[in-house]
């Protein structure tokens, strides 16, 4: 397991944190509560939301094209 909370027993975890700066304990918090993995995880999400957002957006334009299109067709093709 990656998470450091997991290996330390009571007593360890006493010398740790008399022994620690409160921005070494902060890290160690992250670390631990897996917040860094959970951040990096949201921002890979969030890109693939605006990726697949910006191609909806620009199908729906492609398809209001190409509806035009096919109505200048028929138009068209229908006199």
């Amino acid at each position: 397991m990656d998470n450091p909370a997991v290996f330390l027993n009571q007593e360890a975890n006493k010398e740790f944190l008399q022994s620690k700066t409160q921005h070494n304990m902060y890290c160690f918090f992250r670390k631990a509560t897996q917040m860094d993995l959970m951040n990096s995880e949201y921002q890979e999400a969030k890109e693939h939301n605006n990726t697949g957002t910006y191609k909806l957006q620009r199908k729906r334009e492609l398809l209001l094209i190409a509806e035009r299109d096919v109505k200048q067709w028929e138009q068209k093709y229908s006199t």
